[in-house]
C-alpha cells in the first residue's frame, strides 16, 4: 500500500504541468464587460488585467483589443436610440465607457488606437446632439451619464 501511495505521490509531483495559452485582450473584453456591469468597481481590475494583457502582447493586440471595446461603445449607443430597453443599453453604455476609459487612462499607447477607430467623433458627435434631445424630452442635466459618470441620463 505504501508502495503504490508512493509511485502515485511520485507520478503527481514529475508530471508536467500542462502549458495553456492566456486568452488574448479581444478575448477578454466582453467578460470584462459582462463583469463590470454587475459591479462596477470591477472595472478597475479589468482595466488593469487588459493593460497587462497589452504589455504581454504586441501592438496589434493592443489595437484589436481597443477596436473591439471602442465597438462595445457604439453598439451601446446604437441599441440606447434604437433599442427597446433604454435602461439596460444605458448600463451597458455606462460600464463600456468606464472601462474604456479606465484603459486609456491607464494606458497612453491605447490612446491612439482608440482615436484611430472613431472614438473622439463618436463621442463628440453623441455630445452635440444631447442636449437639444434632452431639453426637447424636457430633460434639465447637461451631459449625458456616460460622459459625466453618471449612471443614468
Amino acid at each position: 500500500a505504501s508502495a503504490a501511495a508512493a509511485a502515485i505521490a511520485a507520478t503527481a509531483v514529475d508530471a508536467p504541468a500542462p502549458v495553456r495559452e492566456l486568452p488574448s485582450p479581444s478575448a477578454l473584453i466582453a467578460p470584462l464587460l459582462r463583469l463590470s456591469e454587475r459591479n462596477d468597481a470591477m472595472a478597475f481590475s479589468g482595466a488593469d488585467l487588459l493593460v497587462g494583457a497589452f504589455r504581454r502582447g504586441d501592438a496589434e493586440a493592443r489595437t484589436s483589443a481597443i477596436a473591439t471595446l471602442v465597438a462595445a461603445v457604439g453598439s451601446q449607443l446604437a441599441q440606447l436610440t434604437h433599442g427597446d430597453d433604454k435602461e439596460t443599453h444605458t448600463k451597458r453604455l455606462h460600464t463600456a465607457v468606464h472601462l474604456l476609459t479606465l484603459v486609456l487612462v491607464t494606458d497612453p499607447e491605447a490612446r491612439e488606437a482608440a482615436a484611430s477607430e472613431g472614438v473622439v467623433d463618436m463621442a463628440l458627435g453623441q455630445l452635440e446632439a444631447f442636449l437639444p434631445q434632452h431639453r426637447a424630452a424636457g430633460g434639465t442635466a447637461v451631459l449625458p451619464g456616460w460622459a459625466s459618470g453618471a449612471a443614468a441620463d
